[in-house]
C-alpha cells in the first residue's frame, strides 16, 4: 500500500509541475507580445477555459446560446457532442485580435463570461 500512495502523490506532483511550468511559460510569452496581443492571447485562453468547462457538464443551453449569439444554425435533436464541435469550430476560427474580442464580448454579453 505505501508504494501506492508514493506513486500516487509522484503523480499529482507531475501534474502539478507540468501545470506550473505551463504558466510559466504562458506568462514568458505575455511579456513579449505587444498588449493587444496579449490581451488576445489572454481572452482566448479564458475562453477556452470557458467552453471545456460547458462542454464537460453538457450544458447543452450554454452552447445553444454560444451558437446562436453567434447566428450559427444547428439542428434541434443536436446531442451536446455536436453542439460543442460548433462552439470549439467557433473557437479555433476567432483567429484575429477582432474576432476574439467579437467572441470574447459575446459572451460577456450571455453572461457565460469568467475572469
Amino acid at each position: 500500500m505505501p508504494l501506492q500512495r508514493t506513486a500516487a502523490e509522484a503523480g499529482r506532483q507531475q501534474l502539478k509541475a507540468k501545470a506550473d511550468n505551463e504558466d510559466a511559460t504562458n506568462q514568458r510569452v505575455l511579456v513579449t507580445l505587444p498588449p493587444a496581443t496579449a490581451e488576445s492571447f489572454s481572452s482566448k485562453k479564458n475562453l477556452n477555459l470557458i467552453i471545456k468547462d460547458i462542454v464537460s457538464r453538457n450544458d447543452r443551453d450554454a452552447m445553444k446560446k454560444i451558437l446562436s449569439k453567434r447566428g450559427i444554425s444547428y439542428d434541434a435533436n443536436a446531442s451536446a457532442a455536436e453542439l460543442a464541435d460548433k462552439v470549439g469550430n467557433e473557437l479555433r476560427n476567432a483567429r484575429t485580435p477582432d474576432q476574439i474580442k467579437t467572441l470574447a464580448d459575446q459572451f460577456k454579453l450571455l453572461n457565460l463570461w469568467k475572469e
